[in-house]
């Protein structure tokens, strides 16, 4: 979220790249939910149940038939739906809709943020998305910032900080590891070396999914991993700020490294 508020904010500075950094955050959208969901079975030290397992399958189908059903209607239906849409307490109802495909996840031991995904999948039929939007933007720009100030609020500071090589080790790495992927993928993608470059810089932020997987750990982890999601927040928004420059300066830099090679545009 805080990438696409940034480019949304800056959409006519980084033209160029805005098509290929939405591309990869909407796959990390679809990817995060899933893992979110796995994710617990994983670490937890108690063996699996086949019990758990069913009951998670079990989730997976009613989602899918939910899913069907939903894209079925609102393809059918695009006036009902924008008539629905255009009603005084639409914006009501939407988050309803969503709370009640969140809580249908939560029942089955999924992630309810794979419930809320699944609600949005079944809207993307709407062509028509102005009254779609119109409802959104409201409530996203009013939940967005109390989300944030929440998990600040949750960050507890009386265990003692931990700060050592391991942490800056991390921030290292995952600012490192976004690059990489902006850099390869926008290489293939069709940018150019520096505008590959700059969208690796500007996927550097730590966006709203990081903060939910802290909800899997506890105690010192927990402190651990909310610092770095924070200080990595801020080192990316810094970087995509100078994003332009820095991708200009890093070309530079690999161009001294490779000087037998031809340098496109």
């Amino acid at each position: 979220s805080i990438s696409a508020r940034l480019l949304e904010r800056h959409q006519y500075k980084h033209e160029n790249i805005k098509e290929f950094v939405l591309a990869l955050l909407i796959f990390e959208d679809i990817f995060a939910p899933l893992l979110l969901t796995i994710a617990p079975f994983i670490i937890q030290d108690e063996p699996v149940a086949f019990s758990d397992i069913g009951k998670v399958f079990v989730g997976f189908l009613v989602f899918g038939v939910l899913l069907f059903i939903g894209i079925k209607f609102v393809t059918r239906n695009p006036r009902a739906v924008k008539h629905l849409l255009r009603q005084d307490d639409a914006s009501i109802g939407l988050i309803g809709l969503i709370l009640f495909f969140a809580g249908i996840g939560m029942v089955f031991g999924l992630s309810e943020i794979l419930g809320a995904f699944i609600a949005g999948i079944m809207l993307a039929g709407i062509h028509d998305i102005r009254p779609l939007k119109r409802l959104t933007v409201p409530v996203r720009d009013l939940f967005l910032p109390i989300f944030f100030i929440s998990f600040g609020i949750s960050i507890n500071l009386d265990q003692g900080v931990i700060i050592n090589a391991l942490f800056f080790v991390l921030i290292v790495c995952g600012v490192l590891s976004k690059w990489i992927v902006g850099r390869i993928g926008g290489r293939m993608y069709g940018l150019s070396r520096v505008k590959a470059n700059e969208a690796g810089f500007s996927l550097a932020p730590r966006g709203e999914f990081s903060i939910l997987f802290t909800t899997l750990s506890n105690g010192a982890i927990n402190l651990f991993v909310g610092l770095y999601i924070f200080v990595s927040a801020i080192i990316g928004i810094v970087l995509f700020r100078f994003s332009e420059r820095l991708a200009e300066k890093t070309e530079q830099t690999l161009d001294k490294m490779r000087p037998n090679q031809k340098k496109d545009d």
